[in-house]
């Protein structure tokens, strides 16, 4: 066979320097999530929480847009609030006891694209 150097072929050290920033990534971004303790609470079912995330996503992302149609789908009592990329979106009045909380990591969309943040339920 041939060798050509019009084809596509990439030399071994430019692919491992390659592999090895992806690896590095991947272990960075897998550390953040890792440290970030998340309170659950039972008493907010995972009923609720699937219903919230279903409402609020398009496809598998969450979109912050989608708040106002939580209206009329879920009990006044209970509040949503969304975090990622710097920024926060609310709906409904948190109580003042944050001891009945639920949390989930999700993709929401946001001005930089599809970012990973955090869907809190409070009741």
């Amino acid at each position: 066979m041939f060798s050509s150097p019009r084809r596509a072929q990439v030399e071994p050290l430019p692919a491992l320097l390659g592999l090895a920033v992806f690896a590095i990534g991947v272990s960075l971004y897998g550390g953040t999530l890792a440290d970030q303790t998340l309170p659950t609470d039972t008493r907010i079912s995972d009923a609720t929480m699937t219903r919230t995330v279903g409402i609020l996503s398009e496809g598998s992302v969450v979109v912050p847009d989608r708040l106002d149609d939580l209206d009329g789908a879920l009990p006044q009592e209970m509040a949503v609030t969304l975090r990622a990329d710097g920024r926060t979106w609310h709906w409904g009045t948190p109580p003042d006891d944050a001891q009945r909380t639920r949390l989930r990591h999700v993709l929401i969309r946001s001005e930089r694209g599809e970012v990973p943040g955090v869907l809190r339920v409070d009741a």
